[in-house]
C-alpha cells in the first residue's frame, strides 16, 4: 500500500521534487516504484525509472553527475522523470555537494527519491530541501525483549542522572553487547521519534521514554542520531561495545541534566 502522505500528495496534486524515503531499504524501494506506478497509472514501471545503485558500497560522485544530467531531459510520454539513489547514505560528502546543486536547480518534470535507513547520514542542506516520508515500522521492535527492557532501565537511570549506574550495571551492559545492533536500531528510533515527539505507540514505557527525551533539543538529538550511525560503523572493526553504551549513557546523562 503506498504512503498516506505519497497518495495524499498525488490526489491532491502537489507532488514534491525530492523525497526522502526512510525506514528499510527494500520498502522503501517499494514505495518508490508504487509511487510510480500511482501517478503513470501503469503496473510495469521498473524500465520508465532511472536507479542509481551503490558499487562496492559507494555512489560516486561520477554517478550524481551522470543523473544530474538525465534531471534536465524532458520526459517523452509521461509527466515527470522518476530517478531513484538507492541507499543514499553510501554517498561521500563530494557526491551530496554535487547532488545538492543539481537539487537547487531540479527542473519541475523531474523527481529525485533517495531510498535510506537514516535521513542523518544525509547533509542537513538534502534534508531541508526534501519531503521526508517515513515508513520504519515500531513493529520492529521488540518491547517484550529482555534487550528492550534492559535498555529502558538504563535510560531512566540516565535521566535521573545517576552516573554510578555504569559501574553499577557492568553486567546488564555487558548482555546489550549480545544484541548490539538492536541496541542501536532502537536508539535511533527513540532518537527520532524524539524530535518528532511520536509517542503513539501501545507502550507506555516507551511513550515515557520518548516524552522525557523529546526535552533535550532538536539539534543535541540530531547529534546522537549521527553518533549512533559513527557507532554502527565501528562494530565493523569490533569495537569494545560496553564502551559505546557507556558514552551514551553519559553523553545522555549530560545533555538531560541540562533542560531538567
Amino acid at each position: 500500500m503506498l504512503n498516506e502522505i505519497l497518495d495524499k500528495q498525488i490526489k491532491n496534486n502537489s507532488i514534491f521534487n525530492v523525497y526522502i524515503v526512510e525506514g528499510s531499504l527494500e520498502d522503501a524501494k517499494k514505495q518508490c516504484l508504487l509511487f510510480t506506478q500511482t501517478i503513470f497509472n501503469r503496473k510495469d514501471v521498473e524500465n520508465l525509472v532511472n536507479i542509481v545503485k551503490p558499487e562496492n558500497n559507494n555512489i560516486s560522485i561520477d554517478n550524481i553527475r551522470n543523473l544530474s544530467k538525465l534531471v534536465y531531459e524532458s520526459p517523452i510520454k509521461y509527466d515527470y522523470n522518476i530517478f531513484i539513489i538507492e541507499d543514499a547514505g553510501l554517498m561521500k560528502v563530494e557526491a551530496q555537494n554535487a547532488l545538492l546543486k543539481t537539487l537547487e536547480e531540479l527542473p519541475g518534470y523531474s523527481i529525485v527519491f533517495m531510498t535510506i535507513d537514516n535521513r542523518y547520514k544525509l547533509l542537513n542542506t538534502i534534508i531541508s530541501r526534501s519531503q521526508i516520508i517515513n515508513i520504519f515500522d515500531k513493529k520492529d521492535i521488540d518491547f517484550e525483549s529482555e534487550t528492550f527492557k534492559n535498555l529502558i532501565y538504563l535510560l531512566n537511570k540516565a535521566f535521573e542522572g545517576n552516573y554510578y549506574i555504569i559501574n553499577k550495571e557492568k553486567n546488564l551492559i555487558k548482555d546489550l553487547s549480545e544484541n548490539r545492533n538492536e541496541v542501536l536500531k532502537i536508539m535511533t528510533q527513540i532518537y527520532s521519534d524524539a524530535i518528532f515527539k511520536v509517542n503513539n505507540t501501545k507502550n507506555l514505557r516507551y511513550n515515557a521514554i520518548i516524552k522525557k527525551m523529546s526535552k533535550i533539543s532538536n539539534l543535541s538529538l540530531e547529534e546522537m542520531i549521527r553518533k549512533n550511525e559513527e557507532f554502527k560503523s565501528l562494530l565493523k572493526v569490533n569495537i569494545n561495545f560496553q564502551l559505546i553504551v557507556e558514552k551514551i549513557i553519559l553523553d545522555l546523562i549530560e545533555k538531560y541534566k541540562k533542560v531538567r
